[in-house]
């Protein structure tokens, strides 16, 4: 090769490495830097392929003896049906495609109507509730849905049709798609005499870790703790409805809850998913006095986590920790906890920053203005280099999925949407996890491939 060749040769990668140093520094803020709570310009979005959070095909699926039905066009339908697939669910989901006649010959409804009979008639027995989806386009094309509901519940008594839709559309709307997911869950619920002696959590995805502190107060009161995710049947589900209280703890289930107990008459109340030990304070005391329970002894219990951190500082010392907003609502709120005891906090992946954190902003940017504020879905996370955990020698800790995607760690804490860890114990519990996870590699590319981790229909 000659000189010039490679005088070119070097001149190219160097020109590619300032291109790639530019677009990383426009997915990326230094919290110092931060003038607005979304920094990333909107536009085309990268999905990385950490692949663990619930999706619309899965979250029906905890609503024991529910079949799912959607009717959509065949490029929509791939994604759910591998999905179902995927969770072994494909007894409880069928579809209904979409053709370009069925655009313009004007029977869109008879379509659903015809479709849904059909498929339920094929079964050997009847499901106790449908989720029956429809998509953008039947929006684009008004169609009536409401006739659509109303024949099918005529034709099929005994079963629950629910409302549900699988629109793109919906990502930016008032209602986030979540949260209407996370709604239409418990409309299937009937109205039943109130227990007093009965609290239903709703909206997880997850139990509450059983050795939190929420879990013991209620049930040494004698209180009954009811959950989807811990219900064996329709009945247990129904049961649901009993609860003179719900309360919810992540943001994404504030309007299921409020729904729910504006419909049955009970009262709701957010006990939310959180890092700072006034909030969890405050939280503990607003249940307490919600469901008429002693108050735990708060004191002890936060000796508890200081302990739990203090043994992971000494265990992990300088480790570097980067943490995503799939593992927990409030990243922001645990990057404080965690810098505040020592730990070594390098970067928190998100897109936006909740109201919820606005206060823990403001002290990261007063406290660790060099700590990364990085985009999970900007276009350039695509050609962003994954080797951070490379050139740390392995020694890097992520906390969620994404953050162990971008960066090329073997070493990470695998929970969604929190997994249930809440109030002081679910700070020593992660504390564990962490410890686990710096023990005990992942094959990091085979964890996170697969989609809703903790699902099975």
């Amino acid at each position: 090769m000659s000189m010039i060749n490679l005088h070119e040769m070097l001149k190219a990668t160097d020109v590619e490495e300032r291109s790639l140093a530019e677009d990383r520094g426009k997915s990326e803020i230094r919290f110092g830097d931060l003038t607005t709570d979304a920094p990333f310009r909107a536009g085309v979005e990268y999905t990385p392929p950490a692949r663990g959070t619930w999706t619309i095909a899965h979250t029906p699926m905890l609503v024991p003896d529910s079949l799912e039905i959607y009717v959509c066009p065949e490029g929509c339908l791939r994604g759910v049906v591998l999905s179902a697939a995927e969770f072994d669910g494909l007894d409880r989901f069928a579809m209904i495609t979409v053709k370009e006649n069925n655009l313009y010959d004007n029977h869109m409804e008879d379509l659903f109507i015809d479709g849904t009979t059909d498929i339920l008639e094929r079964r050997d027995s009847l499901p106790k509730v449908v989720f029956l989806f429809a998509s953008c386009i039947h929006h684009m094309l008004a169609t009536d849905m409401n006739y659509v509901y109303r024949t099918l519940r005529a034709r099929f008594p005994d079963v629950k049709f629910v409302e549900a839709n699988m629109d793109c559309t919906m990502r930016k709307s008032r209602i986030f798609y979540e949260e209407a997911v996370n709604r239409q869950l418990y409309v299937p619920l009937d109205p039943r005499p109130m227990d007093s002696s009965s609290v239903s959590v709703i909206g997880n995805y997850f139990p509450l870790f059983p050795g939190s502190e929420v879990c013991t107060m209620l049930q040494d009161a004698g209180l009954t703790l009811r959950d989807i995710n811990t219900v064996k049947n329709y009945e247990e589900y129904q049961e649901l409805a009993c609860s003179s209280l719900y309360f919810y703890d992540h943001p994404m289930a504030r309007v299921a809850t409020e729904t729910l107990a504006e419909r049955l008459g009970g009262k709701s109340l957010y006990v939310p998913y959180c890092w700072d030990y006034s909030a969890i304070d405050q939280e503990l005391k607003d249940l307490a006095t919600a469901a008429s329970v002693p108050l735990p002894d708060l004191d002890s219990l936060r000796e508890e986590a200081e302990k739990s951190l203090a043994e992971l500082r000494e265990k992990i010392g300088d480790t570097e920790i980067q943490i995503d907003a799939s593992a927990t609502p409030r990243p922001l709120e645990l990057a404080k906890l965690l810098l505040s005891h020592g730990f070594r906090v390098t970067a928190v992946y998100a897109d936006a920053i909740s109201g919820e954190e606005a206060n823990t902003r403001d002290w990261l940017k007063e406290n660790a203005p060099d700590l990364k504020f990085r985009s999970i879905v900007n276009f350039r996370g695509r050609v962003n280099p994954r080797d951070e955990a490379e050139k740390a020698g392995g020694n890097l800790l992520a906390i969620g999925q994404k953050a162990a995607y971008f960066t090329g760690t073997r070493h990470f804490v695998n929970i969604i949407y929190q997994s249930g860890l809440l109030g002081y114990r679910g700070i020593s519990e992660l504390c564990r996890l962490m410890a686990d996870a710096m023990d005990n590699e992942k094959v990091t590319e085979e964890v996170i491939q697969f989609k809703a981790w903790g699902c099975h229909a």
